[in-house]
C-alpha cells in the first residue's frame, strides 16, 4: 500500500476510527440540527459554517470563514451563474465558505475534501415519521434533512482528520478541508468561490452521497422545457381543432426512446456497465392549457430532466433533442409543421471524468481493500458540483460519501452510524494513500 509503512498502522488508524464513533455520531447530530436551509435567493448556511469553524480550531487548525461577495472576479468567471438551476439571483450577503489546510511535511501530494453544507426544505412535515431538524437517532439511524447530503460526508471527514492527527500520522502532502454554500438548486457559486480563491490541490474529493462506491465520473444534469402546440377548438367541433395533449403523447414517448438510444450508446463505457439505467431522463411535468372552459387544448408542456455526460454540451444536447424530434416525429403532418419547441431551463450542469487507471482512482480502490478486504466497485456519482473543481479548476476529482443517494431530499433522509464510521475510516486512508506518509 502505498505510502502507508505497515498493515499495523492501517489497523491502528481503522480502530481509532471505530473508537470515536460516539464523538461522529454526536457530530452528525451536531449538524443536522442547523437548518442551513437553500432558499433561493437566499440562505441560511452561517451558523453551521461558523460552527464546523469552531469544531476545526478545537481540533488544533486554524479555519478561514469568507465571503463570497469578496473573491475577486468571481461574477466575471465563465462558470458563474447566477440564477441556478430555478433562475432566481442569488445574494451572498451572510453566506461564508470554509477552508482549513493540514499542512504536509512536504514531498507529498495535496488533497482537498469537500462538501456542500446547504440543504433543500424538508417539504411537508407530515410525511416526515422524525424532527427533520433534531438529529434524532433510531435503530442505529440518524435522521434529519442533509444526513446524507452532504453533512454525515462532512462529519466523517472532520473525525477522519481529527483521528489522523491524533494519531500523529504525519502526511506528506497537505489535507485541505473545505465546505461551501448554494450547492442546491444548481448553485454551484460556493464552490467556483473555493476554486478561485484556493488554495488548490492535486486532487479533490468529494461527498456527495455514493454509498461508498467509488466514482470517477459523475454525471451533469440539464431541465427542458418543450411546448407542443396544437389548435384550440370548441369542444362540439372538436374535430376542427388540433388537440395538444394527443400530440404530447407521441414527444413524451419520443422522448423515452432517446433515453433508450442515449444509454445504448454509454452501456458498454467503464462505470456506466452494471447500473439499470445509464443515462436518466426524466419527464417532470406534463401540462395542459385550454382557451376556456371545455375547450379542445392548444398548448401542452413538458419538463423534462436529463444527465449529462461529461463530453456533452448544452448546445449539444438541444441539437441531439431536437434531432430526435425531427426523426421521431416525421409521421405527423401536424407536428413536422409546428415542431415541438424547446429550451433550456437555468444552469447546464457538466459531467467529469476520470480514467479507471488515474492514480487517484487507484489509491482509493488501494484504500477500500485496506479498510473493508472487498473488492471496491467503480461507478457514476450524482450531478453536483464536483465539476466545478474538476472542468474549471482542473483538479481530477473522485465523489465518494456515506449512503446512496436515493435518500437524499426524501421524507426522513438517514444516515446510519455504520455507513458514517466506514465513511470516516475510508476517508482517512485515501488521505494517507494519496498525501504519503513522511
Amino acid at each position: 500500500m502505498p505510502g502507508v509503512e505497515t498493515d499495523r498502522t492501517v489497523e491502528m488508524v481503522l480502530r481509532t476510527v471505530a473508537d470515536h464513533c460516539d464523538d461522529l455520531v454526536a457530530l452528525t447530530q451536531s449538524l443536522l440540527r442547523f437548518p442551513s436551509v437553500n432558499r433561493p435567493p437566499n440562505g441560511d448556511e452561517r451558523a453551521v459554517q461558523e460552527f464546523l469553524a469552531h469544531s476545526l480550531r478545537a481540533s488544533g487548525l486554524s479555519p478561514e470563514l469568507f465571503c463570497l461577495d469578496d473573491v475577486m472576479g468571481l461574477e466575471a468567471h465563465p462558470a458563474y451563474h447566477a440564477g441556478g438551476s430555478v433562475e432566481i439571483p442569488r445574494d451572498y450577503r451572510d453566506r461564508p465558505n470554509l477552508s482549513a489546510v493540514w499542512r504536509g511535511q512536504g514531498g507529498g501530494r495535496s488533497l482537498i475534501i469537500t462538501g456542500h453544507v446547504d440543504v433543500v426544505p424538508p417539504g411537508d412535515l407530515e410525511q416526515w415519521q422524525h424532527d427533520p431538524w433534531g438529529g434524532e437517532i433510531a435503530d442505529n439511524r440518524i435522521y434529519g434533512r442533509g444526513a446524507i447530503d452532504d453533512k454525515g460526508g462532512i462529519a466523517a471527514a472532520l473525525v477522519a482528520t481529527s483521528c489522523l492527527r491524533e494519531l500523529g500520522i504525519p502526511l506528506r502532502g497537505d489535507l485541505i478541508l473545505q465546505t461551501f454554500v448554494d450547492e442546491e438548486y444548481g448553485g454551484g457559486n460556493g464552490a467556483l468561490a473555493h476554486v478561485i480563491r484556493g488554495p488548490r490541490a492535486d486532487a479533490v474529493l468529494m461527498l456527495e452521497p455514493t454509498d461508498l462506491v467509488i466514482c470517477p465520473a459523475t454525471y451533469g444534469c440539464q431541465s427542458i422545457h418543450i411546448a407542443v402546440h396544437g389548435r384550440g377548438a370548441h369542444p362540439i367541433e372538436r374535430w376542427k381543432g388540433v388537440d395538444a395533449i394527443g400530440l404530447a403523447f407521441d414527444v413524451y414517448n419520443a422522448v423515452l426512446r432517446l433515453e433508450e438510444q442515449r444509454c445504448e450508446r454509454v452501456r458498454r463505457l467503464p462505470f456506466f456497465r452494471d447500473l439499470p439505467v445509464s443515462l436518466p431522463l426524466t419527464v417532470r411535468r406534463f401540462e395542459a392549457r385550454t382557451i376556456g372552459g371545455g375547450s379542445v387544448p392548444d398548448l401542452c408542456e413538458l419538463q423534462v430532466w436529463t444527465t449529462v455526460l461529461h463530453d456533452e454540451t448544452q448546445e449539444s444536447l438541444l441539437a441531439q433533442l431536437q434531432g430526435h424530434f425531427g426523426q421521431e416525429l416525421a409521421g405527423s403532418v401536424w407536428l413536422r409543421e409546428h415542431p415541438p419547441t424547446i429550451r433550456p431551463i437555468g444552469r447546464f450542469l457538466e459531467g467529469t471524468w476520470l480514467p479507471p487507471e488515474h492514480d487517484l482512482v487507484r489509491a482509493a480502490q488501494s484504500a477500500h481493500r485496506q479498510a473493508f478486504g472487498t473488492e471496491p466497485r467503480l461507478s457514476v456519482g450524482t450531478s453536483g458540483d464536483g465539476f466545478i473543481y474538476a472542468n474549471y479548476g482542473h483538479m481530477p476529482l473522485l465523489e465518494m460519501g456515506p449512503g446512496p443517494v436515493h435518500r437524499a431530499h426524501a421524507p426522513d433522509e438517514y444516515v446510519t452510524v455504520n455507513e458514517l464510521v466506514a465513511a470516516a475510516q475510508l476517508i482517512a486512508l485515501v488521505a494517507m494513500e494519496w498525501c504519503g506518509i513522511a
